[in-house]
């Protein structure tokens, strides 16, 4: 049987701690939270997750983050931000990234950055 855990539930650790009570007690899969990634790298925590040996899913940001906010400073931030989640996922071989997909205030509000992009019209 395979187990896995996320990150988010040793906030209170070291991403580099979690690693090793993870490999230590025959974890398998470990979902790392971006903050917690954030929070602790060092420079090395891709390479060190990429060599643990654990298979690596990646949970995006989420703390104060909304991609579909119709204020288009939080949206470009946002969505900022799920990007450089992305390319770290990439860098840490991880084979899946979960991304939240935001929520609009009313029916009617479209997020201006993604109109600007082309997604209102389904370019």
């Amino acid at each position: 049987m395979q187990v896995a855990i996320s990150s988010l539930l040793f906030k209170t650790y070291s991403l580099g701690r979690v690693i090793d009570l993870a490999r230590e007690f025959g974890i398998s899969w470990l979902e790392v939270w971006s903050e917690h990634f954030w929070r602790d790298d060092n420079g090395q925590l891709s390479q060190a997750l990429h060599k643990s040996g654990l298979e690596i899913l990646v949970h995006g940001p989420i703390a104060d983050l909304n991609i579909t906010s119709a204020n288009s400073g939080i949206c470009k931030e946002s969505i900022s931000q799920v990007l450089q989640a992305v390319e770290e996922a990439a860098r840490m071989g991880a084979g899946v990234i979960t991304v939240q997909p935001g929520h609009v205030t009313g029916k009617k509000d479209l997020p201006r950055c993604l109109s600007h992009r082309g997604v209102a019209s389904g370019r």
